[in-house]
């Protein structure tokens, strides 16, 4: 018994796209031969989705592609701003082999006690290059006035997309400017816009569901984790 995953503010189409990738291929570091090649696919809140596929064929490359695991050698992955993933790895331990004297109730709490994904933090698509700050620290004309950036405060829900507060660096809270979606990508600096959003939309889930022993131990009950193993337990010895 999974929980209901929630409205996702701004879509009001279930047959709408919140994830998709156009034209992706992806080559594995250190290897030469593209693993997938033009693929092109997208999901709705209506989709339900099962790949199938010989050993090899690619299947897990391209959902790790599509979830944000990696990132594409070519093409372009998107996902609506406000839309969480949620990502199960083949191999159990390739999230909690360094957590395994923690119970899985206190794992999640942990994971999740700022209100962002401390797993997603670590994924290479949200480390910033050096490129990627020498463009979010650029020069851009506001006003007239050449700025840069220092920093992203918040965001608000614009007609077709969201508008993003920006703090300026060497001024005050006062001279903050809300600029597009459009306007920053046009920046170039995705990658920080989906590290926003992405802490955003986790914190817009813990108004859902506090982030709480009892919460926790009630959810993976649902799932079938008894309270003897999801809450009095050590990972280790499951």
């Amino acid at each position: 018994k999974f929980p209901e995953p929630g409205f996702l503010d701004g879509v009001k189409s279930s047959d709408k796209a919140i994830l998709k990738m156009t034209n992706v291929g992806y080559t594995y570091p250190n290897t030469t031969k593209m693993t997938i090649r033009n693929i092109s696919v997208q999901c709705s809140l209506s989709s339900r989705v099962a790949v199938v596929g010989p050993n090899g064929a690619g299947k897990s490359s391209m959902i790790k592609v599509l979830t944000g695991e990696v990132e594409p050698t070519v093409g372009e992955v998107w996902k609506h701003p406000n839309l969480r993933v949620a990502y199960v790895a083949q191999h159990a331990f390739h999230h909690i082999e360094h957590h395994l004297d923690k119970t899985p109730n206190e794992y999640i709490r942990w994971r999740y006690e700022h209100g962002e994904d401390k797993e997603l933090a670590g994924k290479i698509t949200r480390q910033l290059s050096e490129e990627d700050e020498k463009k979010f620290y650029q020069i851009i004309v506001i006003d007239g006035e050449k700025r840069r950036m220092k920093n992203i405060v918040s965001r608000r829900k614009a007609k077709r997309s969201f508008e993003y507060e920006i703090e300026w660096q060497g001024k005050t809270w006062e001279d903050n400017s809300w600029l597009s979606r459009e306007k920053l990508e046009s920046l170039g600096v995705q990658k920080i816009l989906q590290i926003f959003d992405d802490r955003e939309a986790a914190r817009a889930g813990l108004y859902i569901r506090p982030l709480t022993s009892v919460n926790v131990q009630k959810h993976l009950q649902d799932i079938g984790l008894d309270p003897e193993f999801a809450t009095h337990s050590r990972i280790r010895g499951l």
